[in-house]
């Protein structure tokens, strides 16, 4: 279960990081 959760996270984290690359790549 805990490594399930691990993933989990990790997966909710790296979606964020996505977005807000895409944030960043918006002229102005």
């Amino acid at each position: 279960p805990f490594f399930h959760d691990g993933m989990k996270e990790w997966s909710c984290c790296k979606q964020r990081s996505h977005d807000f690359s895409l944030f960043l790549e918006i002229p102005g």
